[in-house]
């Protein structure tokens, strides 16, 4: 589907939103599985951490002692931004650094060793400057990275400037699902 046909089918809809983003996610395991580029590739899964259900990122992806964990999110950018309506803009980039920070929080229990899928015939010693993270979004907007990143550090309780804001600018990327699609056919 264009991404103004997506808009129009999701906007205020969050069944359909829901229901399309599953799709996405288990296209995105299908492909990332059949590029046999990595040594595991596993979907979201369900753990107990503090007496409470949680999930894993909907993608966790192991490359010998590499780690990798893809949110997808089944978003386009606004009408609204393509004529540079800027609260459209702000809402906007308050939602991709709130999907950043999902992923941050959920990076953050994986290191802690809260949660791991993985082979444990595999288990080895985790070093943060392995892990990397992607929010995958159906079609990226462009919009400026800086202030997606200084939204996710307000959000996060980050300070902008500090090592752990230097790691997450570093190690968790936007990206668009075209770009996953390029690496994961050439097997990347």
């Amino acid at each position: 589907t264009t991404s103004a046909l997506f808009y129009r089918l999701t906007e205020h809809n969050a069944y359909n939103r829901e229901r399309l983003g599953g799709v996405i996610e288990n296209y995105l395991f299908t492909i990332l599985n059949s590029a046999q580029a990595y040594s595991e590739v596993l979907q979201e899964d369900t753990y107990v951490y503090m007496h409470t259900d949680r999930k894993t990122p909907d993608i966790q992806i192991r490359s010998g002692d590499s780690f990798l964990f893809i949110e997808s999110k089944s978003s386009v950018p606004p009408m609204g931004i393509r004529i540079f309506d800027r609260d459209i803009m702000a809402k906007h980039i308050d939602s991709l650094a709130q999907a950043m920070n999902q992923l941050y929080k959920q990076i953050k229990l994986f290191l802690e060793d809260q949660y791991y899928f993985f082979s444990e015939a595999e288990h080895p010693q985790i070093s943060k400057k392995k892990v990397w993270g992607l929010v995958s979004v159906l079609e990226d907007s462009f919009v400026s990275r800086k202030a997606v990143y200084d939204e996710f550090a307000n959000k996060a309780g980050i300070i902008i400037d500090s090592p752990e804001y230097k790691w997450a600018i570093n190690h968790i990327k936007l990206v668009g699902l075209y770009d996953i699609e390029k690496c994961s056919f050439n097997g990347i």
